[in-house]
């Protein structure tokens, strides 16, 4: 049957935990997340070359409601800020939600239930209403003409105004993604080797994806930085999931799925708010994808994407009631 919950986080990094945190404040205590390591810290865990360490300021990389006084240094080193996060985790008993080695290998939205089902390498089955990415919405990007050099491309597109050259364009929606391929809904399995995100990824305000229901990413696309502290950019965010988390409860709503006309007019606006930045000048970085397109970094400052994700819009989603 798997095991159940009403929010279901991936990842044990700063957005995983700030939104762990953040539930319990809110008093929701019906959530669990899914770690793939046997310990939290996300890349605060992982990286640890000689010498890693912070390049923002330590108090500017903490979470508002954890501030931290005994920092050894302005900038902080690796082993400093995985035992900051593993001390968050324990302070605010977090362990007890988290289901370590847990490896996420498919993920797919139940329509007629509402619930997204999730299995681990392992085989174990987990279901929830809401699902929450604290592992970004990174993607590979590729150059523009593959489509001449692979024995078959499949083009799975949401919405209408871009175009592929001489791909198999798939009309029939997309039923369930697995780790090889999709599924149709006509029942037929596409096998992958790789995917392909066309002009690179998109998400409304970087949390949430049209024809993705009840679902949002945290650090997605165009919200990362270059001058100031993502953790200032993530407790934006998961307050912007909380406040959907309360307003899905308070209305009754079974699935919230962001507009494709809005997500379409915030792309739209944002890249042409960075084709005026130095990045947009003809800069070669690593910000800039292979198509030319800016999906990494947020376009502004950062008080005002705060105030953009001060509070979930329902307006800006197709709502469906339980």
């Amino acid at each position: 049957m798997g095991e159940r919950s009403t929010v279901l986080v991936i990842g044990t990094g700063f957005s995983g935990l700030c939104t762990a945190i953040r539930l319990k404040q809110e008093g929701v205590e019906d959530f669990v997340i899914l770690e793939r390591a046997a310990d939290v810290g996300g890349t605060w865990r992982d990286n640890n070359y000689p010498g890693c360490a912070c390049d923002v300021q330590s108090h500017l990389y903490s979470f508002s409601f954890e501030k931290n006084p005994d920092w050894s240094r302005q900038f902080a080193t690796q082993p400093e800020i995985w035992a900051y996060l593993r001390g968050c985790a324990e302070k605010y008993n977090i362990l007890p939600h988290v289901r370590f080695n847990a490896n996420v290998v498919n993920a797919r939205f139940d329509e007629a239930s509402a619930t997204w089902v999730v299995r681990t390498e392992d085989g174990r089955e987990f279901k929830s209403q809401l699902l929450v990415s604290g592992a970004g919405a990174s993607a590979i990007e590729f150059v523009p003409q593959i489509a001449s050099k692979v024995a078959t491309l499949d083009y799975f597109q949401r919405t209408p105004p871009w175009a592929m050259p001489k791909p198999d364009w798939v009309r029939t929606a997309i039923r369930e993604v697995k780790p090889d391929g999709v599924v149709t809904t006509d029942g037929k399995t596409r096998k992958a080797d790789v995917w392909q995100g066309q002009g690179g990824p998109e998400a409304y305000l970087g949390l949430a994806v049209s024809g993705f229901p009840n679902l949002f990413f945290l650090m997605g696309p165009n919200t990362g930085l270059g001058h100031s502290s993502m953790v200032y950019m993530i407790e934006s965010q998961v307050n912007y999931v909380i406040d959907a988390v309360r307003t899905m409860k308070a209305q009754g709503l079974a699935v919230v799925d962001v507009r494709p006309e809005v997500q379409a007019q915030f792309v739209k606006k944002t890249q042409k708010r960075l084709a005026a930045t130095v990045w947009g000048s003809g800069c070669k970085s690593w910000y800039i994808n292979e198509s030319g397109k800016n999906t990494t970094l947020w376009p502004g400052f950062t008080f005002r994407y705060r105030a953009a994700t001060n509070r979930f819009t329902p307006g800006d989603y197709v709502l469906k009631a339980k």
